[in-house]
């Protein structure tokens, strides 16, 4: 038997993330996360090599790309779905007319 009940007021349910919304912000931070770390350093390491302050200039260059690419992958993941889906859907009707 439930006593009482915790309802939130309306204000706050309109600041809440719908859950599209969290799982776009969580894929940005990952992919961009991901990509940058490894982009970084291999540029990094192509540019100056295993240098002794490699650490330090790859932090550098890591720090200087996650803003831009967490902010790309903010903008450019929905058209680069959507393109995705395009194409999957083109290349299996010519599957299926062949």
């Amino acid at each position: 038997m439930q006593l009482f009940t915790l309802e939130l007021p309306l204000h706050f349910k309109k600041i809440l993330m719908s859950e599209a919304l969290r799982l776009r912000c969580v894929f940005a931070v990952l992919m961009s996360l991901l990509m940058t770390l490894l982009m970084s350093a291999w540029v990094t390491w192509l540019n100056i090599g295993l240098h002794p302050d490699f650490l330090l200039r790859w932090r550098h260059a890591f720090l200087a790309a996650w803003p831009v690419a967490f902010c790309a992958v903010m903008l450019c993941a929905p058209a680069v779905q959507q393109a995705s889906r395009v194409i999957v859907l083109r290349t299996l009707r010519i599957k299926r007319a062949s």
